[in-house]
C-alpha cells in the first residue's frame, strides 16, 4: 500500500495544499477549472481532519478568485463529489481526499489516509 510519501506543494501567500505525487494522474480526469476549484479548496482545508468548510462568502470568493459563477461551481462540486476528490460530510462541509491531497503532516496524514481507505472499503462513503 502506497502511503503519503512525495508531495509538490500548491503555494499561495498564506495557504498551501501537499499533492500526493503518486495520485496526481487523479487530477487529469477534471477539467482546468474543476481543478483550480480542487487547489482552492484544497488550501482551505483543515490540517486536522483533511475537511472544508463551504459557506456562500467561501463560495463566492472562490468563483471570484477563478471567473466562474455561483452555478458552475455547485456543478463543479458536485462532479468532485461523484470522482471521490471531495466527500459530502453535510452542512457545507466535505472531506478532500487524503489520497490526493492534504494540508497534515507525513504522520497525521498517513492516519487520515487509512481511515479513509477503511472507511472506503466499508462503503460509508455514498
Amino acid at each position: 500500500m502506497i502511503f503519503l510519501n512525495s508531495w509538490m506543494k500548491i503555494m499561495s501567500p498564506n495557504r498551501y495544499a501537499k499533492f500526493f505525487s503518486g495520485n496526481t494522474h487523479l487530477l487529469q480526469q477534471l477539467s482546468k477549472l474543476q481543478l483550480i476549484v480542487f487547489i482552492n479548496l484544497s488550501q482551505l482545508m483543515t490540517r486536522d481532519d483533511n475537511t472544508v468548510d463551504l459557506n456562500v462568502a467561501i463560495k463566492k470568493e472562490i468563483c471570484r478568485d477563478v471567473g466562474c459563477t455561483m452555478e458552475s461551481m455547485a456543478n463543479i462540486l458536485t462532479r468532485l463529489v461523484k470522482l471521490k476528490f471531495l466527500i459530502k460530510k453535510g452542512g457545507g462541509r466535505f472531506l478532500v481526499n487524503p489520497m490526493v491531497s492534504s494540508r497534515a503532516n507525513k504522520q497525521r496524514a498517513d492516519v487520515i489516509s487509512l481511515n479513509f481507505i477503511k472507511d472506503l472499503k466499508e462503503g460509508k462513503f455514498r
